[in-house]
């Protein structure tokens, strides 16, 4: 599940930021830090998330740590999917 979390995740993030390909978006790419999140992008990467896993993106689940990188977004995911009923 989570190869296929990463891959979805990933193919979304690389169409947002038209200046990256997904084959340049590492795992562990500090996605904000290099410009490829800023907090336009993460409001569609959460609606895509939702959708895309329907799972919940709550208030406080909204800090840097979950979306840092493509690997905290997919553990994120991972976490939210496990402990939705």
């Amino acid at each position: 599940m989570s190869e296929q979390i990463l891959e979805a995740v990933r193919g979304f993030v690389s169409e947002m930021d038209r200046s990256t390909t997904s084959r340049e978006l590492d795992e562990s790419l500090p996605l904000l830090d290099h410009g490829v999140l800023d907090s336009l992008s993460i409001y569609r990467l959460v609606t895509f998330l939702e959708s895309r896993f329907g799972i919940q993106v709550l208030d406080e689940d909204l800090v840097p740590d979950n979306f840092v990188t493509l690997s905290s977004i997919t553990q994120y995911v991972e976490r939210r999917v496990a402990s939705t009923p």
